[in-house]
């Protein structure tokens, strides 16, 4: 093994397309953490399946049709555009994956894995800390590294909601308007 290291950056997720399908997936896998879902499995799951899924994918659609590109997702696309401006600004491998969907967590480990690295830093995007977001992308990133390589070490950004260059960036971004 090589010491990369790699940064992993990790968002949310989205639907792969717009079509009702991969809406449903999307909702359906998200739906079913029970990080997000804090209730018994039956419960949730009846929840999910009888009341969710059947009606919640048109209206998603379209919400996600007033934002989605020609490109697609602009959630993927945007963490694709941070990744590379790190890599940039770093010279450092930088990858990417969402929560839920694709670019897969799991194939993000199994290619840092294939590409014989020792170290992973795992950037969840969300400044905040809970368990719905970085709990939950935590467990699965762990999880999944167990069952590829228990060996890899993995390290994980904490939290940045209160960090001034973050509080700044927000700042200066709503200053126009």
């Amino acid at each position: 093994m090589t010491n990369c290291p790699t940064v992993l950056l990790v968002n949310l997720g989205s639907p792969s397309t717009l079509k009702i399908q991969d809406i449903r997936k999307y909702l359906k896998e998200f739906l079913s953490d029970d990080s997000v879902i804090d209730l018994p499995k039956p419960i949730q799951q009846l929840i999910v399946r009888a009341f969710v899924i059947p009606f919640r994918p048109k209206r998603t659609k379209s919400s996600y049709q007033h934002i989605w590109t020609p490109e697609g997702s602009p959630l993927v696309i945007n963490t694709e555009r941070i990744a590379r401006a790190l890599h940039k600004k770093t010279g450092w491998d930088v990858r990417i994956a969402m929560r839920y969907q694709e670019p897969s967590i799991r194939k993000a480990i199994e290619n840092i894995n294939q590409d014989n690295c020792e170290e992973v830093i795992v950037v969840p995007l969300y400044p905040h800390n809970a368990m719905a977001t970085i709990g939950s992308t935590r467990k699965e990133v762990e999880r999944i590294v167990a069952e590829v390589n228990s060996k890899l070490q993995i390290r994980f950004v904490r939290s940045f909601f209160d960090h001034p260059a973050y509080i700044d960036s927000l700042a200066n971004s709503i200053l126009p308007h």
